[in-house]
């Protein structure tokens, strides 16, 4: 799997989990007080998900910098 495979693929799953959510949350008539615990719940295990895929690209993307500074 090439890294930009991998990059993608995190992200495909933050976004299914963002859509998963987002259909329980329309499939509910209302929202009661535990469900706001389960959404920030939820919401910070994507947030998270998200940093760590972005510190990832963040240093593939340096790295690539620097071996093409060092090529040239």
């Amino acid at each position: 799997m090439t890294e930009a495979e991998f990059v993608i693929c995190h992200l495909r799953s933050q976004v299914h989990d963002l859509q998963s959510l987002l259909s329980y949350l329309e499939s509910r008539e209302g929202i009661e007080r535990d469900d706001y615990s389960f959404i920030q719940s939820k919401l910070h295990e994507v947030i998270r998900h998200l940093k760590k895929t972005a510190k990832l690209s963040s240093e593939r993307s340096d790295a690539s910098a620097l071996r093409a500074t060092w090529l040239n």
